[in-house]
């Protein structure tokens, strides 16, 4: 054992003592001699290093003291909350409750992001914020050497690390209450120091001093998992990549004696299990963290090894924290003998109860607590009472830490904020604790790109430029260009006033050109250029709503309108059809995720008025209306099945547009014109809503486009989980599709007591679709029926819907 050399050294200098003391031999003062300082190393290992609370628990259980705590990656997560006094109880309590995906992810739930954000963050697969003064200063420039947003570009779809690590820097700063100012770690109450890699340089970095939360989320940073720690000279992750089991550290601090805990697997020497590419690069992984691995393993006076092959480094499952937990444990128990020994060592010198040279942190963690104060430097006032105000966080009130994590969601979710970290500390004046939010703003400014790829519009690409975008309040304005078969450009600005509804001007061009079916016939070919002018007002920062009241004028120029349903083609006939009238849209969406929804509803209604009809002769009033409504709704009935009723409306109520075969009006060129189907004659079919004119409502088994008068549609979708986001959904539904007067019935009484009997459709449609997430978005294979065009149908996606 390690601890003879040390007992080797302390009876020579028992004998130099005795001699100066004229030969007297006495026994000596155990109270005047120093008692041999223990340190406890722990190295990473993920979620297989809950095992360390399980050592914990039986060095507490035979009563050895630690005085210093040394760890690397999650070694140091656990190795901290010991250098500040958790008990293993508190800590293994704590594990067990925390939100792990939300911790280990960048966690702001899809229900906490504003409207907009979710609109966002649902349609671009890339978004880069970016500054003014890059933008208009030489970003060109920079552009040309590889820099600046070009650079970002890429490093956004190739990211330093999947997750930024936000989430979790909040978790350590709330478990280091009262430690989270720059400090010296041995003034802890255990003296402490983690380890981290410079790679820079490739060199380790040892902390000891500086703080404390970032000193930990610095040495936990996995590469590829979490984004690096940076500073003025440093890029610091994961200290396991250079120093996995520090025990060198804990000598330089001066342990005499080290009880290590190592993870790390062995490497693997059977050729024939090395033939998998997984594998390899699992040996490789541990040949590069193997760094001074077996010099460090020889410092160590007990060295207890848990077994942890077989088991995930990312399972933070309850099952598994007890499992682990307990293997720790149980291999601690192993050393025994080794263990009673040190004790036994140690008694020698006093009593071995475990001591704290500082207060010990008070556990937060699962605790209700009175928040005294809440401030935000850096934020006006006024914004402050805001922030307050969305995040319904209020001074005075009790609190948990959830409250504080949910707000910090809000905070995110409006876009303009780039990091939020919150700071506790104990009132000095009140009963309670104050909060700090620290928050640093996101570049104001927001370039968006996405690409599709479909069978029903090939390749699509969209851009989207959006300025001031990402702030509280003041003048916005955003470009917008769709490229695909029919391309389009949209142009809004916008002033946010501070309390007042957001106030726009939108300029929307578009080139649409589609084939329309009637009652399953191919009857129609249009092209045409939309354009529409729009004045309104919104809401801007709700979560789960949106709205729009607005008025528009519209223009239809149309390069070509065949019908087989007329004589000859109309296009003489087909004169800009110019209208002006007022919209109304409202929109709500509370879904978990946009694609792969477990819980949630989304429901949207738009509605359009039309006032007038602009002729070349003048103007006259033209009153009608459409409306189009939706609702899904998502049903979990088991882990692995759903339920996702919906329900679509198609309505336009227009009376001069229902004209008997007999029966035209005398100037029907105009007329003809205003009630042609492209403008609002209600749209049925596709795989997606809006699937070749806005406000067109889907129908599974039906990938053309069909126009009709009136459409209710019913829908029930039963989707089954595969595995590995893989899905697997039926899709049936019903629609009646007739004029207003008999969407509910077949007949209808005139004046004179007769009876019409005028039959609507009754659409039926089937679809099974194969779907899975991927990193370019969903890949979507659909095949399906329906009993109008009666033929099956395939559509084939990948890519994100915009």
């Amino acid at each position: 054992m390690k601890f003879n050399s040390f007992l080797n050294k302390l009876l020579s200098v028992l004998i130099l003592v005795c001699v100066s003391n004229n030969f007297v031999m006495a026994a000596p003062d155990a109270s005047m001699v120093r008692r041999p300082k223990v340190a406890l190393v722990l190295s990473g290992g993920g979620a297989k290093g809950i095992s360390h609370v399980g050592v914990i628990r039986y060095l507490r259980e035979i009563g050895i003291p630690i005085d210093y705590v040394v760890g690397t990656s999650m070694g140091s997560i656990i190795g901290c909350m010991y250098s500040l006094g958790y008990t293993d109880e508190q800590m293994i309590e704590i594990i067990s409750s925390l939100d792990w995906p939300y911790y280990m992810g960048d966690g702001v739930e899809r229900n906490e992001l504003s409207y907009r954000a979710k609109m966002d963050y649902d349609h671009y697969e890339v978004s880069l914020p970016f500054g003014t003064t890059e933008f208009f200063n030489g970003e060109l420039n920079q552009l040309k050497k590889g820099k600046g947003l070009a650079k970002d570009v890429i490093t956004s779809i190739i990211p330093s690390g999947i997750i930024s690590g936000n989430n979790i820097l909040n978790l350590f700063y709330n478990l280091c209450v009262g430690y989270t100012e720059p400090m010296d770690f041995s003034d802890l109450p255990v003296p402490f120091a983690c380890v981290s890699t410079n790679i820079i340089d490739g060199t380790a970095v040892v902390h000891r001093s500086g703080i404390l939360p970032l000193a930990i989320r610095s040495s936990m940073a996995i590469p590829g998992v979490f984004a690096p720690v940076y500073n003025d000279t440093q890029v610091l992750m994961d200290g396991g990549i250079r120093d996995n089991f520090p025990t060198d550290v804990a000598r330089q601090m001066g342990a005499d004696i080290i009880i290590g805990v190592n993870l790390a697997i062995e490497k693997e020497k059977d050729p024939e299990e090395l033939r998998s590419l997984a594998a390899q690069f699992s040996q490789l992984t541990k040949i590069f963290t193997s760094n001074n691995l077996e010099e460090n393993k020889s410092l160590c006076d007990v060295l207890i090894y848990p077994n942890m092959k077989g088991h995930n480094s990312l399972d933070f499952s309850e099952e598994n924290i007890e499992e682990v937990m307990q293997m720790g444990y149980a291999e601690a128990k192993k050393h025994e003998k080794e263990l009673r020994s040190i004790h036994d060592f140690l008694s020698e010198y006093g009593r071995t109860e475990q001591r704290y040279q500082a207060p010990r942190v008070k556990p937060l963690i699962g605790e209700t607590f009175r928040v005294t104060h809440i401030s935000m430097p850096g934020i006006k006032d006024g914004d402050k009472d805001w922030l307050l105000k969305i995040s319904g966080l209020k001074q005075g009130e009790y609190m948990t830490l959830k409250t504080l994590d949910d707000a910090t969601s809000v905070f995110y979710g409006i876009k303009a904020y780039s990091v939020v970290l919150y700071v506790i500390e104990k009132d000095p004046m009140e009963d309670g604790y104050m909060v700090e939010f620290r928050m640093t703003p996101e570049k104001p400014h927001s370039m968006d790109m996405s690409v599709r790829l479909d069978t029903h519009d090939a390749v699509q690409s969209v851009l989207r430029l959006g300025f001031n975008e990402r702030i509280l309040y003041g003048l916005q304005g955003e470009f917008t260009a769709k490229m695909s078969y029919n391309p389009s450009f949209n142009i809004t600005l916008s002033m946010l006033p501070k309390e007042l509804p957001r106030l726009s001007f939108s300029y929307d061009v578009s080139k649409r050109e589609a084939d329309l079916y009637t009652d399953g016939i191919l009857t129609d070919n249009v092209k045409y250029i939309d354009q529409k002018f729009q004045l309104f007002a919104s809401e801007y920062m709700l979560r789960n709503f949106h709205f729009k009241v607005g008025t528009q004028y519209k223009r239809m120029n149309f390069l070509r309108a065949m019908s087989s349903l007329w004589e000859t083609s109309i296009d003489s006939k087909m004169r800009p059809i110019r209208t002006f009238g007022i919209v109304a849209e409202g929109y709500y969406d509370n879904l978990d995720d946009f694609y792969f929804a477990d819980k949630g509803s989304t429901a949207s209604l738009r509605i359009y008025q039309n006032l007038w009809h602009f002729r070349e002769k003048g103007t006259e009033l033209r009153p009608f209306t459409y409306v189009n409504l939706s609702y899904k709704h998502f049903v979990p009935i088991t882990d692995r099945l759903s339920l996702i009723p919906q329900v679509y409306t198609a309505l336009n109520f227009d009376k001069q547009c229902h004209w008997s075969d007999e029966s035209y009006p005398a100037n029907y060129g105009e007329d003809l014109a205003l009630c042609f189907y492209p403008v609002y004659a209600q749209k049925l079919g596709g795989a997606v809503a809006d699937y070749d004119f806005y406000g067109q409502v889907p129908f599974a088994g039906m990938y053309q486009s069909s126009s009709v008068p009136n459409a209710l549609v019913g829908r029930l979708d039963t989707r089954y989980y595969l595995l590995n986001n893989q899905y697997i959904p039926l899709k049936l539904n019903y629609a009646r599709v007739a004029d207003l007067d008999y969407l509910f019935t077949s007949s209808v009484e005139d004046g004179n007591g007769g009876v019409y009997h005028i039959s609507g459709l009754d659409y039926l449609g089937a679809a099974i679709e194969y779907s899975v997430n991927t990193r370019l978005g969903p890949l979507s294979i659909e095949t399906g029926w329906n009993n109008v065009m009666e033929r099956l149908g395939v559509f084939i996606s990948i890519g994100r819907l915009f």
